[in-house]
């Protein structure tokens, strides 16, 4: 059997690399350039969050950042995400900020209503960019409880680098996440134990209810957009529950450690 040539297996291999397929695996091959969502708070790509540390309508900001780039002259990034649970809010380009405008239609940031697509989009005749950075920065807005992914939208289709030359920059893209949850902690002033002290707090919100001044939602235990006795029989249970369920030594009941609660997960209004 005859030993197939280097030219020839180069020539074979051209070919293969020119097919969509392999042009394909070109955006998500590994590189050396990375385009990352990335959470400035705390360097990696997750936005995890609960009613403790944010409400329903509240904001977060997001980067888009760039590393081990070469030469880079323009961008354009295409981010989505679930509408259901995000809104957009704002967005602000920081890399070639002071550069070329894009069409007159629209100016970027430009959010696209009609795909829920952010587009982020920059570049200068005049200069290049080596190195690592943030290109852009955005808002999102907290609609619902839920998950979705922040999403590079079809890499080198939707989301380009290119070149002081106009050719594209490979690169690897890595997506962000988003979660929302609602912590059910009968602990509703979070000092680390359920006392009187948070069935006196939910007594003074009695009646307050999603829009009023004095509305926070880590109060409205069973979720349901009031604060009423419900919520407070769920904190009286989760404390009168465990109590029954401790060997106490002493006679100090007005307190409970935090983790020998649960606040009536099934929203039954009881603790089994």
């Amino acid at each position: 059997m005859s030993v197939v040539p280097r030219n020839i297996a180069l020539l074979v291999l051209l070919v293969l690399c020119s097919l969509p397929i392999f042009c394909n695996f070109r955006i998500y091959a590994a590189g050396s350039t990375t385009l990352r969502v990335t959470n400035p708070l705390t360097g990696n790509q997750y936005f995890n969050f609960t009613n403790l540390n944010k409400n329903i309508n509240d904001t977060f900001t997001v980067n888009v950042t760039i590393e081990n780039v070469a030469n880079l002259h323009t961008y354009v990034t295409a981010v989505t995400w679930n509408t259901s649970v995000l809104e957009y809010a704002g967005g602000t380009i920081w890399l070639f900020n002071e550069g070329i405008r894009p069409p007159e239609d629209f100016a970027y940031p430009y959010y696209d209503q009609s795909t829920a697509t952010l587009y982020l989009h920059n570049g200068r005749p005049d200069s290049n960019f080596t190195g690592s950075t943030v290109l852009a920065q955005f808002t999102l807005r907290i609609l619902a409880v839920g998950e979705s992914n922040i999403t590079f939208k079809n890499p080198l289709v939707d989301t380009i680098l290119l070149d002081t030359n106009s050719s594209d920059i490979p690169f690897s893209a890595f997506n962000g996440f988003f979660g929302y949850k609602i912590n059910l902690s009968a602990d509703v002033n979070h000092d680390g134990i359920v006392d009187m002290k948070d069935i006196m707090i939910l007594v003074q919100a009695f009646n307050s209810h999603s829009g009023s001044p004095n509305w926070n939602t880590t109060y409205d235990l069973n979720q349901d957009g009031r604060i009423n006795m419900r919520d407070i029989m769920i904190a009286i249970l989760a404390l009168e529950k465990a109590l029954d369920n401790r060997l106490i030594e002493n006679s100090d009941f007005t307190s409970l450690n935090q983790s020998e609660y649960i606040a009536d997960l099934d929203h039954h209004h009881a603790i089994s």
